[in-house]
């Protein structure tokens, strides 16, 4: 029930300590499932998630521990800005991106990391049928979103926020089907 987003997020590790048989990369896949959460809600959201993963060291990478993390990135958004948080979040073992119990799309992230942890973040957006979403529909979900609100100051802040955060360099920054890539392998 309410207003349902998913985010689908796939780690691509280089390995520091392997052996010389073992493959160089590991991948985890994880499955975020977010309650209450739509237009400028989006948005919001996932500039903050896509910021914090772009910014992050991530030295010993395990499937727990980056569950961990980004359960606590998306739980840590409801103190940045108290109205715009996901009401529930839920992170789950992967699932195919179609799967998902969402009424507003989803989006797939994918996390580059390193020998030495540095981080490299791609992401696409996607709608209900997995059409992408250009950063122009984006913004123009969210204003209408911000719009049917009573009007005041702060929504006007709002509309010049969400266009600033839809032309950040992660949103959307590549052309790569990101969607087929990360349910390549999920039964």
């Amino acid at each position: 029930m309410g207003e349902r987003y998913q985010s689908h997020i796939m780690f691509e590790v280089k390995e520091r300590f392997l052996q010389k048989d073992e493959k160089d990369t590991k991948e985890i896949k994880i499955s975020v499932h977010m309650q209450w959460c739509w237009g400028d809600h989006i948005v919001r959201n996932m500039h903050r998630v896509l910021n914090t993963l772009d910014k992050s060291l991530l030295e010993y990478v395990d499937a727990e521990s980056i569950k961990s993390y980004v359960e606590a990135i998306f739980t840590l958004n409801k103190t940045y800005c108290g109205k715009f948080y996901p009401f529930s979040v839920h992170i789950d073992d992967e699932y195919e991106t179609f799967n998902g119990d969402s009424n507003h799309g989803w989006n797939v992230i994918k996390v580059n990391v390193d020998k030495k942890g540095k981080t490299k973040v791609a992401s696409r957006f996607y709608d209900t049928a997995g059409n992408d979403v250009s950063n122009e529909e984006l913004i123009a979900e969210s204003i209408e979103e911000i719009k049917a609100r009573p009007k005041s100051k702060e929504n006007l802040k709002n509309i010049e926020q969400v266009k600033k955060m839809c032309t950040d360099k992660l949103f959307n920054n590549t052309t790569e089907d990101l969607q087929k890539l990360f349910n390549k392998g999920i039964e």
